[in-house]
């Protein structure tokens, strides 16, 4: 078996520059190729690593490399070469497809983590569970604790990564894509994704929201619910340590009830943080109950 996982990702960038047509500046590409290079760098460490870290590290386990740019095209590949010790050696000996799932891990996990950051994921963009071909192998409870955990925490920490991502969109009404090696989109970016992530505001009336639980940190009651209202997840945060010891059960039963697929609705007593352009960018959470005001 191969000593490396390879992942290919592609960068499509589309745009017009008021002066140079289509050309990529090369300042603003420079830039944008460090920012989505810090953002995978943390990504990956955090894939590999169950850990977090607040600025990108000397990478450990894994080589991330990208390619010249193709020609005619502002097209740039990314490849990530996973070498981690364990989890080379937690497949050894297994078939191809277990190879192939932990691609699929990394890209699904990756899509989720940057339309998380940038405020464009649904209900329907929810993880699912860990692949069958790596249930029972020293992976599994590895890559349950990062989905679980380590992966809700992750949007809000490559933020200022995506940022810098995002400089040839100051200048232009274009476009850049993320691709997977099928040029199938894992995300979108634009002015507007940008604009998410910039400034956030938080309002000064608390609200009560209809909603339900669809990750949750079991350690400090943080997570993602599904906004009825938005008709899309939003990250929340409780608003003290006090408030999971009352309300921490009954946020449980929801996301017990949203894994089984079964009705999970609660209401939430919530101050709204937004973006630059108005969008809700996260919750903070003062009481949760269900529609008769009950708690578990």
């Amino acid at each position: 078996m191969s000593e490396n996982i390879r992942i290919d990702l592609f960068l499509r960038y589309k745009f017009d520059y008021e002066e140079g047509g289509s050309l990529l500046d090369a300042y603003d590409g420079t830039k944008s190729l460090h920012g989505i290079a810090k953002s995978i760098n943390l990504f990956t460490h955090a894939f590999l690593k169950n850990d977090i870290l607040r600025q990108a590290p000397r990478l450990q386990g894994a080589k991330i490399f990208v390619t010249p740019q193709r020609e005619g095209s502002v097209l740039q590949q990314i490849q990530v070469f996973i070498q981690d010790p364990i989890v080379i050696a937690a497949l050894g000996g297994y078939s191809a497809l277990k190879i192939q799932q932990i691609e699929k891990l990394f890209t699904n996990s990756l899509k989720w983590a940057f339309k998380a950051a940038t405020g464009t994921n649904t209900q329907n963009d929810e993880l699912g569970e860990i692949s069958p071909s790596l249930v029972g192998t020293d992976l599994e409870p590895h890559f349950n604790d990062f989905q679980q955990q380590t992966l809700q925490d992750l949007p809000e920490v490559i933020e200022p990564a995506l940022i810098e991502f995002h400089r040839p969109l100051l200048k232009s009404n274009g476009t850049i894509t993320l691709e997977d090696n099928q040029n199938i989109a894992l995300a979108h970016f634009d002015y507007s994704t940008l604009q998410y992530l910039q400034n956030t505001t938080l309002q000064e009336n608390r609200e009560t929201i209809v909603g339900n639980v669809t990750r949750l940190n079991g350690i400090n009651g943080n997570g993602r619910l599904f906004d009825q209202n938005l008709n899309r997840t939003v990250s929340f945060e409780l608003a003290s340590k006090e408030i999971f010891d009352k309300v921490g059960k009954t946020l449980s039963w929801s996301i017990d009830k949203f894994i089984r697929k079964e009705p999970c609705e609660l209401k939430f007593t919530i101050l709204r943080a937004i973006s630059e352009n108005e969008r809700t960018k996260k919750y903070f959470v003062y009481d949760v109950s269900f529609s008769d005001g009950t708690k578990l």
